[in-house]
């Protein structure tokens, strides 16, 4: 979308206390190992966590997962497929409900650089058992460390307007 409008970020606070936000969490694969960060930010400060964030208004699911890997890592990515749709709520501090569409993505070009979203990167090699629950179960789902392939849905690439 070339005109972005942001909502203003009173108003969006507001909105985040009354509705779902619908996000993206992509799971990066490099040649030496899988790219997480350590969160700087609520919810989940100090977590090693997925790179992603909120979708933006007439922005694809896919659009957002490129979007939000470039501009959190400096990295480009190719989408390789859906590995889930969750829910997450934090009911802790500041209350958040998020619905995630996580991506299994592979690093195809682009230095890796920090827009500070993350105090670090972390490369895994394999699932640690100190990651959140979350994190350590859509790891699992994916594959990304199991020789066996596990069928993803592909990225439809499509956006339907009607």
């Amino acid at each position: 979308m070339k005109d972005k409008k942001f909502i203003p970020a009173p108003l969006y606070n507001r909105i985040k206390k009354l509705v779902p936000i619908c996000c993206v969490d992509i799971i990066i694969k490099t040649d030496r190992g899988v790219l997480l960060g350590r969160r700087a930010n609520h919810p989940e400060r100090g977590s090693i966590w997925f790179v992603g964030g909120k979708v933006n208004y007439f922005e694809s699911l896919d659009e957002a997962a490129i979007r939000k890997a470039k501009q959190e890592t400096g990295l480009d990515v190719a989408l390789k497929g859906i590995v889930d749709v969750c829910t997450t709520t934090w009911v802790k501090g500041e209350k958040r409900h998020t619905i995630n569409v996580t991506y299994l993505a592979v690093k195809k070009g682009g230095r890796l650089k920090d827009d500070g979203q993350h105090s670090e990167f972390v490369l895994l090699k394999k699932i640690d058992p100190k990651l959140p629950p979350y994190v350590k179960r859509l790891l699992a789902r994916s594959g990304v460390f199991s020789k066996v392939k596990i069928a993803l849905k592909p990225p439809s690439g499509k956006q339907f307007d009607l």
